[in-house]
């Protein structure tokens, strides 16, 4: 099964402890650094991953009259075994992706030494190529004037991205090093 990022949030959501739907909206809005996620997203993938077995639902009585029942959603063991792997899965295609990049990112924590670095050397590599291929259209003579303003924008925030993954993975393996040497 290939899973969107909108699955992977939803399984990090789960991962510390169960929630029912609008707590994972809430979760995955504070996760994405916007808005909650709508319905029409979350609930499909809600009943994929229910199919899949990688979720488990509990429906909670509501004592409160008028109010309907919850349906409590947890990650299955399965589940946390497949996020792991889906955040580990990084194709070129989506190294070239910023959301996708930016989720597997956000559960870093999940993710060994190794696999990490490959995540950040696959983005790297997407945005060099990026880099590359604005400047093949600036050697062209093609851009002008505001679009030459936002071209000149854009390299420079991709150059931001490629300094910020250099010393994520400098402290990396300054991490790994101590590790090794026993010092944490």
């Amino acid at each position: 099964m290939n899973y969107s990022h909108t699955d992977i949030i939803i399984l990090a959501a789960l991962i510390k402890k169960p929630a029912h739907g609008y707590e994972i909206k809430k979760r995955m809005g504070r996760i994405l650094g916007k808005g909650e996620l709508n319905n029409n997203a979350l609930y499909p993938s809600l009943k994929r991953l229910l199919k899949c077995g990688l979720i488990s639902k509990e429906v909670a009585r509501s004592n409160e009259g008028g109010k309907p029942d919850r349906n409590i959603y947890s990650i299955t063991k399965e589940g946390s075994e497949r996020l792991r792997v889906a955040l580990g899965q990084f194709s070129e295609k989506q190294a070239s992706d910023d959301p996708e990049f930016y989720v597997r990112i956000a559960f870093f924590e999940l993710l060994d030494a190794n696999t990490r670095n490959a995540i950040l050397d696959s983005r790297r590599r997407a945005l060099e190529e990026r880099i590359a291929h604005i400047e093949q259209l600036e050697s062209e003579g093609n851009i002008k004037s505001y679009s030459a303003k936002l071209v000149n924008m854009l390299k420079q925030k991709i150059k931001i991205e490629i300094d910020w993954i250099s010393k994520l993975q400098e402290s990396s393996a300054v991490a790994i090093k101590e590790v090794r040497a026993g010092h944490v």
